[in-house]
């Protein structure tokens, strides 16, 4: 295979649905250098100055177990990608991956919690991108029974435990809660599979249907996430 040529079936991006797309996003929730959207790349690597996010990953002294997590979630997409043919794979990845996050916030009322946030933020964020209500129903609407183990983390037990290792460090070490930070981990191994907003928003809708708030639970506003 040629590095940066399309696989078999696959079309290349077209440029100018690129900056469509890529304009309606910095639109919705970009702050900083990512509010200009700049021309499509080539295929290839090309070199990019990397700054830190202190505050979303709980602060500067937290940032290099963050750095360290972001290593092992592309070690483990680089291992597990081989294996995977298609989107479906792909998606059924992160969901299991999403699960493993959740689950090192421990209590599994928290849990459903961050399942419900997760939903609500990349709701609001996928329609203030364009995307129509019609279309985001469909997406979001779950029926049956999912059969997940909320402790079994397969190819991600490795990584569910440093997660909760680095949940408790965050509750040690930063005012920041854990959740919004595990959040953010999620949404990095979503990138790292390929998926897009829309699948993003379909982990949360599965997840929270699969394990609902607590009869009672008040839901407060959910932030909406940026891109990272």
């Amino acid at each position: 295979a040629v590095a940066g040529a399309p696989a078999p079936g696959e079309e290349p991006l077209d440029p100018a649905a690129y900056r469509s797309g890529a304009e309606r996003l910095a639109a919705a929730g970009e702050t900083g250098e990512n509010t200009s959207v700049k021309a499509l790349l080539p295929p290839g690597v090309h070199p990019a100055v990397y700054e830190p996010e202190f505050d979303r990953y709980g602060g500067r002294a937290l940032m290099p177990a963050a750095e360290s997590l972001f290593t092992l979630s592309s070690t483990l997409v680089l291992a597990a990608l081989p294996k995977v043919r298609d989107e479906r794979q792909r998606a059924l990845l992160a969901l299991r991956g999403t699960v493993a996050v959740a689950a090192a916030l421990g209590d599994p009322a928290e849990r459903a919690y961050y399942y419900a946030h997760g939903l609500g933020a990349w709701r609001a964020w996928a329609a203030e991108a364009g995307h129509p209500a019609e279309l985001l129903d469909t997406i979001t609407r779950v029926g049956g029974t999912a059969a997940l183990d909320p402790d079994a983390h397969g190819p991600f037990t490795g990584w569910h435990a440093r997660i909760a290792a680095h949940a408790d460090e965050i509750r040690a070490q930063s005012p920041t809660h854990p959740g919004m930070v595990l959040f953010s981990h999620a949404h990095m191994l979503h990138n790292r599979l390929g998926l897009s907003l829309l699948e993003e928003l379909r982990t949360y809708a599965v997840l929270a249907h699969a394990f609902p708030l607590p009869a009672g639970a008040v839901q407060d506003g959910a932030s909406v996430p940026r891109t990272g």
